[in-house]
Parts: C-alpha cells; structure tokens; sequence
C-alpha cells in the first residue's frame, strides 16, 4: 500500500508541472508577438507564390498555381480558428489584423478561381477584374497602417517581442510594396506572364 502512495505523490506534483507546461505553451502560441509572427510568414508565402504567377520563366501550370496559393490560404485560415481567443486587446487586434490580410489575398484568389479553364484570351479580362478586387500595393499599405497603429499600442503597454515582430513585418511590407510597384507599372509584363500562365491549362 505505501509503494502506491509514494507513486501517487510522485504523479501528482509531476501532472501539475506538465499541465503547467502545456497551459504556458498555449498562452504563447495565442499572443499577439506569435500572431503577427504567423501573419509575416503567411504574408511571405502568399507574396512568394503570387512572384511565381506572374513570371513568365515559370512554367507551373495555372491549375497547380492556384492550388498551391489556395493550400497557403486555407492552412493559415486553419491556424487563425485555431488560436482565436478572447484575450488582451493587443490579441484580439492582431487576430482581426490576419483575418483582414487573409481575406485579401483570399480576394485575390476568388479571382484566379474564376478564370480558371479559360485560356489566355481571358488575360486582359482577368487583370482589370483582380485590380478591382484586389490590389496589392493597397493591401500592403493597409497592412502596414494597422501594425502602426498595434505597434504604437504595443509600446505603451512595452510589450517588446510584438513591437519588434512588427517593425520587421513593416520592413518587409514597404520591400515588397515597392517592387510590387515597379511590377505594376509595367503591365505588358503583367499582361505577357497572365497570358503565358492562362495558356498552361
């Protein structure tokens, strides 16, 4: 009988810890420092597959294109479910700050979707309709103006990991805002890769 008492005292203190373990390893995959962490990668897969689309040395077709951004999308969805919680205002801001920039690359790919299958004739088309629906620079911009302002709250409250996950969000926002903006201007490139891309059915 004292062998399993000595057993019971043992478990106890040894479940507790881990329960511990587990209850601080949730608190920190639901901060806001991780969330925007997430975001960041999920912002550099997205920008990353859309380089792809639009070069023209790519040859992946149209269909596997769009699966692979689609795939992004709804495994970061998946993980936004997952860690949303009703914590602190800097959670929840930085919660409905991913939700948005899920939702406009999501845009982005509605687009896509609509024109899968219908060749290259369609390039002009689709290029006018994703400008309406989603623009990137605008997107990025957006972006970056509410981390300015999560990043301002941060501070007050000197929560230095997430002020830090966003400044290097911010850096890498303004990066790829500009080249996006180069690649914009020249929307024969533009023109040329989506034609290039709609006719790799």
């Amino acid at each position: 009988m004292e062998k399993y008492v000595l057993k019971f005292k043992t478990i106890v203190p040894l479940v507790t810890l881990l329960t511990i373990g587990l209850s601080n390893s949730l608190c920190g995959a639901h901060s806001p420092a991780n969330t925007i962490k997430q975001l960041s990668l999920f912002i550099g897969k997205m920008e990353q597959q859309l380089t792809y689309f639009f070069n023209y040395n790519n040859n992946t077709s149209y269909e596997k294109s769009i699966s692979a951004m689609e795939k992004i999308l709804n495994d970061f969805g998946a993980t936004l479910t997952l860690t949303k919680t009703r914590g602190n205002a800097l959670q929840q801001e930085a919660h409905a700050l991913a939700y948005y920039a899920h939702n406009q690359f999501n845009n982005a790919c509605v687009v896509f979707r609509r024109y899968a299958g219908k060749g290259k004739d369609f390039a002009t088309e689709l290029l006018q309709d994703l400008q309406r629906q989603f623009n990137i620079e605008t997107a990025f911009g957006h972006i970056k103006s509410k981390l300015q302002v999560l990043s301002t709250k941060a501070k007050k409250q000197k929560n230095v990991q997430l002020t830090q996950a966003i400044d290097r969000l911010i850096t890498f926002t303004d990066r790829k805002r500009a080249a996006w903006s180069k690649r914009i201007r020249k929307y024969l490139s533009l023109y040329t890769a989506m034609s290039y891309r709609m006719g790799l059915l």
